[in-house]
């Protein structure tokens, strides 16, 4: 896992992370097999704190541009101000499904200023990778952030994350735009040589239906009658 010590320009997605005046708490089944209240204003999930840290940051982050393969990779990151000193590991879970994922692990944080940033390994930004992005409405995913310090206590947050279908769908176009080749239309072409007249002749076809089989000739009698047809050069009416 990477831990990032300096802040590099990233292409961020929007997420709603506000806390709000209207705050509701909705309980939850969680991965860890914890059912927790989480709390969410009129604006999204509010950001969590206890007594030993509070989150500053739950997000995802994208390169500014193109890697070697042409791939934008994608990470998810994370800001806590930490309160407590002597902080042992942080682990970081995603607990949106029905099983705990580890997402991210620093067994030995330095806080900088009193905040901690980590950020998880890029990842090539897919369908593969994160099909959640592709598919319509709002995605919510849900981190335990757990602290441990030196002498094995622990303290949990619980912090949900929104995608809301307008900033995914603005992020794979983003995506798109910036690994997509340049399409340019072509020109058209205006010929200005003269374009040749169009050629005609005459088919004959008999006046009562041949049997067993239609005949065609191009030589008239008395019981046939001429049909004219016109062959147009190519782009000319007929």
């Amino acid at each position: 896992m990477l831990i990032a010590r300096k802040k590099t320009p990233l292409l961020l997605m929007t997420l709603f992370l506000l806390a709000g005046a209207c705050a509701t708490t909705e309980p939850r089944q969680l991965g860890d097999g914890t059912v927790q209240n989480l709390t969410y204003s009129d604006k999204g999930p509010a950001l969590v704190k206890n007594s030993w840290a509070e989150i500053v940051q739950a997000t995802t982050g994208f390169a500014a541009e193109p890697d070697e393969q042409f791939d934008i990779p994608y990470w998810w990151q994370f800001a806590l101000k930490v309160k407590k000193e002597g902080l042992k590991s942080i682990n970081i879970y995603d607990v949106t499904g029905s099983q705990a994922r580890l997402l991210l692990t620093d067994p030995a944080p330095a806080p900088q200023e009193g905040e901690w940033r980590g950020r998880t390994s890029p990842e090539k930004f897919s369908r593969e990778a994160a099909p959640w992005f592709f598919t319509p409405g709002a995605t919510e995913h849900i981190f335990k952030i757990v602290l441990t310090d030196r002498r094995g206590e622990e303290r949990s947050l619980y912090q949900p994350c929104l995608h809301s279908e307008e900033a995914k769908k603005a992020q794979v176009l983003e995506v798109v735009r910036l690994t997509a080749p340049e399409i340019k239309s072509k020109p058209r072409r205006i010929s200005t040589a003269p374009k040749p007249p169009p050629t005609e002749f005459n088919v004959f076809l008999p006046k009562r239906p041949p049997a067993p089989e239609r005949s065609y000739s191009m030589s008239g009698n008395k019981n046939q009658q001429a049909l004219t047809v016109t062959i147009s050069p190519k782009g000319e009416p007929d």
